[in-house]
């Protein structure tokens, strides 16, 4: 069996400015940059290369994001691993390092055993972070909107506010 006809997990360590990737049918680790061109590039090669099943990764808190649209745009799979559920296999293992390489390593390995547990980041996925952040502005914005009109209220307003007050309609 070639290895394009071999299902591939492959596993992501996300950060600010890198990804670590392990590729489970081939051993190898790999080191990119956490930009467009550079996952867009890795994966066009990888795809023909292997038969990805899926890309399993830790969330960071938006990190991958870029990573995500990039499998969404190539058809693939990404799934998330839960962080405390992680850290309890991991531990589990006896492993206590802390590296890249270690770390990526054992998304693989939890992602091969916990298969069940993985959590689907697809198009979804970012659709509904997407309204989520869209929420977060829309509930700033009209808490700001209320503060500067509670400001607007006092007696000490300059003429300034006072036309802001009149060309926004804030009352």
């Amino acid at each position: 069996m070639t290895m394009k006809n071999m299902l591939t997990l492959i596993a992501v360590d996300v950060a600010k400015e890198k990804l670590d990737l392990y590729n489970i049918t081939t051993k190898k680790f790999e080191t990119i940059r956490n930009d467009v061109r550079s996952i867009g590039n890795w994966l066009k090669t990888n795809k023909q290369n292997f038969n990805i099943d899926k890309i399993v990764l830790e969330p960071t808190g938006g990190y991958e994001d870029k990573l995500l649209i990039q499998i969404n745009k190539n058809n693939l799979n990404a799934f998330f691993i839960h962080p405390n559920k992680f850290d309890h296999f991991k531990n589990g293992k006896g492993e206590k390092a802390k590296t890249d390489n270690i770390d990526v390593f054992y998304i693989a390995e939890y992602g091969m055993a916990n298969e069940s547990e993985l959590k689907p980041a697809n198009k979804a996925h970012l659709e509904a972070k997407a309204l989520k952040e869209l929420v977060r502005t829309r509930r700033q914005l009209r808490k700001s909107l209320q503060n500067f009109q509670n400001f607007s209220e006092h007696k000490f307003n300059t003429d300034a506010v006072k036309k802001c007050n009149k060309k926004y309609r804030i009352r």
